[in-house]
């Protein structure tokens, strides 16, 4: 399978046929650099879960059907507890704390729990509709322990992303940004060239033990660092539609989804994420 890298320079690179623009510095090697990625194809159905994973249906070993999505059933928050807005930071609209399974806001219109377990794994969800809650841009702040793995971050744009840019067809602007292992990815959604220029950006590294990552995200960006000197961004209008563009599957929205220590929808999980904080602008 051919790969492609990020330039370990602050070079601009810019994919034929897709009005992308990505950059990003990294002390990791070109190996380090090559996580193993399974991705959904045009020969990975999503929509169709009839069948065992893997078994004689073009779906890959370990591929997920959605436990919700158009038919979801909204909030659950009984296993986290309430952070009062007066204990938040004050650099921050919301808080997750993953370990004592607590959760807070300040504007719970824009921000507000949307899954969670008794694992300490939750999905938030984020809506950046300036007609309806002013704000366009959402900036993630994660903070690791010392053990990392498996998927501790997946953002989607789609309420049924799983992890590896697929979702159960609810969008077709279905973009994703993944932390699986030390590593983000980021995926185009259905709109973009399929095959390996479906993955827009690769950072090795990123999540180490007791890193604090942030993440940035507005319409068609998305930008990322560390504290340890790894840092990136993209630009494409592949990524994150939260201007009202069309959707073939499903409504314009500008909602965004967030696993944390696990993906947005399906069983694929991790650990190692400790705590996020969100701030929102307009």
């Amino acid at each position: 399978m051919k790969r492609l890298f990020l330039l370990v320079c602050c070079l601009p690179v810019v994919f034929a046929g897709m009005n992308t623009v990505l950059w990003a510095e990294s002390e990791a090697t070109v190996e380090a650099a090559q996580p193993a990625i399974e991705k959904r194809s045009d020969e990975m159905p999503v929509r169709n879960c009839d069948f065992p994973y893997g078994v004689g249906n073009g779906k890959p070993a370990g591929y997920n059907c959605y436990t919700y999505g158009k038919d979801s059933g909204g909030v659950t928050e009984e296993n986290f507890s309430n952070i009062p807005v007066e204990e938040l930071a004050a650099d921050a609209d919301c808080e997750i704390d993953l370990i004592d399974r607590r959760f807070g806001s300040r504007k719970p219109e824009a921000v507000q729990l949307f899954a969670s377990d008794s694992s300490c794994q939750a999905v938030v969800k984020v809506v950046l509709d300036p007609a309806k809650t002013e704000f366009t841009k959402a900036r993630f702040e994660l903070h690791y322990g010392d053990e990392i793995d498996g998927w501790t971050l997946n953002i989607g744009d789609s309420v049924s992303n799983n992890g590896h840019g697929g979702d159960g067809a609810d969008q077709t602007r279905d973009s994703e940004v993944q932390i699986l292992g030390p590593d983000l990815t980021i995926f185009g959604d259905d709109t973009a060239p399929t095959g390996e220029a479906k993955i827009l950006a690769r950072s090795a590294g990123v999540a180490v033990p007791g890193a604090v990552v942030v993440l940035e995200i507005s319409n068609n960006q998305v930008s990322w660092h560390n504290d340890k000197g790894v840092d990136g961004a993209v630009k494409s209008e592949y990524v994150f539609s939260l201007a009202g563009q069309g959707d073939a599957e499903g409504q314009p929205n500008y909602d965004i989804y967030v696993g944390l220590n696990r993906v947005v929808s399906g069983g694929r999980v991790g650990k190692g994420l400790k705590r996020v904080k969100i701030k929102l602008f307009h």
